[in-house]
C-alpha cells in the first residue's frame, strides 16, 4: 500500500476480552496529523530501499504475481484496447479475456477497468 501511495500507517486496535472481540485495523495512506497521532507501523515508498531490499525497477510486487499472458492482457487494457480487440490482438476469445481482466483485477485488488489502466500506466506497462 505504501508503494501505491507513497505512504501507508497501519494501526491494529485490540478488541476486549480473551480472545479479543471486534478488533479493527485502520489504514491511513495520507500523513496527517491524526495518522502521526496514533500508534502502528508506517510503511513509506521507500520502505523497501531503507531496509536494502532489491526491487525491480517501477513495477511493485503484485506485478510479479501475473502470469506472462496476464501482464500482456493488463498491458493492452492498459493502452485502452477493448476486449474484443485484445482477444483478436492475442488470438484469445473475448471470454477468455474478460476472464483473464478479471483475474488481475483479483491478483491487483482493483475494482474496475478505469483502476487496471491507471495502474498500467504507473507501472509502465502502457503509454497513452
Amino acid at each position: 500500500m505504501g508503494h501505491a501511495f507513497g505512504y501507508a500507517k497501519v494501526c491494529v486496535h485490540r478488541g476486549e476480552g480473551a480472545p479479543p472481540h471486534q478488533c479493527h485495523i485502520t489504514v491511513f495512506t495520507k500523513e496527517t496529523s491524526d495518522s502521526q497521532a496514533s500508534e502502528g507501523t508506517v510503511f513509506p515508498f521507500n520502505h523497501a530501499a531503507k531496509y536494502g531490499i532489491a526491487t525491480s525497477g517501477p513495477t511493485d510486487s503484485l506485478l510479479s504475481t501475473l502470469s506472462t499472458q496476464e501482464t500482456k492482457v493488463l498491458r493492452l487494457i492498459g493502452e485502452g484496447l477493448s476486449d474484443k480487440d485484445i482477444a483478436t490482438a492475442l488470438s484469445l476469445s473475448v471470454r477468455t479475456v474478460e476472464g483473464y481482466a478479471a483475474r488481475i483485477r483479483e491478483k491487483l485488488g482493483l475494482e474496475s477497468r478505469a483502476d487496471l489502466i491507471r495502474y498500467a500506466l504507473r507501472q509502465k506497462l502502457a503509454s497513452l
